[in-house]
């Protein structure tokens, strides 16, 4: 019979999931994948995106406006400099293959020859749900949240009686923001297979110090997550009122690499060319023409934008979008280790065999099916031994109970009590002493700790469990 594992981890294509609902849970303990590199990319996600879609059961079409993820064509070292201008107004590095870019320059440089009001509603994407319309003004497309802050009393009220909420007016700007891309096996599902997350640029910077820290205390060799895979937990701090603290990142050694997740971060990594390429320059300005409420030069926005071909592959683009370097000092680098990778890649193949397969044999402790070179079950976790040229299931062997000596065995105490005849002193259970009244009390209607549901010497505290930070 064929084993429905093998049905649910089917994909017609090479692309993975992702993993973004894990801030809800407050952590996650992550494996990098070792042939992927965190990546940097730039993205603009204050442009929404509109899409349709349309109920199975009804087939009714709604209408949704969801944030955008456009990556930005413009070089990263433009991009690092899009919020420095010159005295006269103008950026030192001014765009040149963005039409969004450049866009928002021009709406900056409109604002402040003051051609354009930076409370002047520009564009409109509606959805069914009033509450998911989003209305872009000038101002927000651009400004910082230095500088809403600087805003006079009289300013803020008239953004208000605009209808902009300068709270969550940051969602509306519009220039490139940067997240680092990973690739990762979460350790608690490693049947999601490798997923890609996009994270922000303060945990791509935690994760850079844990790793920092790892190479320095162990040694470059040993510190390398891709060459050493380790654990590494991200943790989301949600009330955390400063926004340098909301995330951390830290080595969590206890977690051990099960052969599942050794075979999927050394296996094929999800294609995230789509991930990384940059957007349709050509269907962006038809969208923004859309849904814009004024008039805008767009042949001199779009149509003057240089044309840059896009990488062909996922591996240019790689080479392309690299990670921007930690802030803290490098650790200088030893000559590269010679000899094979340890430990070795297994063969590529599916992690859980069919029935059917002729190399398949069934596990003792599970049932199911497992490779017969394989010396511990993926599904169950059991472990195989070779004894006397067979394979056997490992079984834990309990040590001997040592046997009790008998009262008269047992040599007469140096200094005997001199209560004679009297009842022993009461033994200590942890935090409890009994005395014989305690039998009395633990029967039925009594007040004992058998009657409370506890075992002598039980402390009163829960187990323990992780502290947040």
């Amino acid at each position: 019979m064929a084993d429905i594992d093998n049905f649910l981890t089917h994909r017609t294509s090479d692309r993975g999931a992702y993993l973004n609902k894990w801030k809800k849970d407050g952590r996650v303990n992550v494996w990098l994948h070792t042939e992927c590199l965190p990546m940097a990319v730039w993205r603009h996600t204050g442009v929404p995106k509109v899409v349709v879609l349309e109920d199975k059961q009804t087939g009714e079409a709604t209408r949704r406006v969801w944030i955008g993820n456009w990556v930005c064509h413009e070089d990263e070292g433009v991009l690092k400099k899009q919020y420095k201008v010159g005295a006269d107004g103008a950026r030192e590095a001014p765009p040149q293959y963005c039409g969004i870019c450049r866009l928002v320059d021009h709406v900056r440089r409109s604002v402040l020859s003051g051609r354009i009001d930076w409370l002047e509603p520009l564009f409109r994407f509606e959805a069914d749900d009033p509450k998911e319309t989003v209305v872009l003004f000038a101002g927000p497309m651009y400004m910082t949240r230095k500088a809403f802050d600087q805003l006079d009393s009289e300013e803020k009220q008239r953004a208000r009686d605009a209808g902009l909420n300068i709270k969550e007016s940051w969602k509306q700007g519009c220039n490139a923001g940067m997240q680092y891309l990973f690739r990762v096996v979460d350790d608690q599902h490693p049947e999601s297979g490798v997923q890609i997350a996009f994270e922000t640029q303060l945990l791509g910077d935690k994760v850079k110090d844990v790793i920092s820290d790892r190479r320095e205390s162990r040694g470059v060799e040993e510190g390398d997550p891709l060459r050493n895979p380790y654990c590494i937990q991200w943790q989301y701090r949600e009330n955390e009122v400063d926004p340098k603290r909301k995330y951390h990142a830290l080595a969590v050694d206890k977690q051990r690499l099960s052969p599942a997740i050794e075979a999927l971060i050394y296996g094929p990594a999800p294609d995230v060319s789509r991930d990384v390429r940059p957007y349709n320059m050509v269907e962006m300005r038809a969208f923004l023409e859309q849904h814009a409420l004024v008039k805008l030069p767009w042949d001199d926005i779009f149509g003057r934008a240089k044309v840059r071909p896009a990488p062909a592959s996922s591996a240019e683009l790689a080479n392309e979008v690299g990670p921007e370097p930690s802030s803290r000092a490098p650790v200088p680098l030893r000559p590269p280790i010679a000899g094979p990778r340890t430990p070795k890649q297994p063969p590529k193949r599916a992690l859980y065999p069919q029935d059917d397969d002729e190399r398949a044999v069934e596990c003792e402790a599970c049932g199911k099916a497992m490779w017969d070179d394989e010396m511990w079950c993926l599904r169950c976790g059991a472990e195989y031994v070779e004894q006397g040229g067979k394979v056997v299931l490992k079984r834990e062997e309990k040590p001997a109970a040592r046997p009790m000596r008998k009262r008269g065995e047992a040599a007469a105490p140096a200094d005997p009590p001199a209560q004679r005849g009297r009842p022993p002193q009461a033994p200590v259970h942890g935090l409890f002493t009994r005395d014989p009244g305690d039998d009395a009390e633990a029967a039925p209607g009594g007040r004992g700790l058998a009657s409370a549901g506890r075992q002598p010497g039980q402390d009163d505290e829960e187990d323990d469990d992780p502290i947040p930070f």
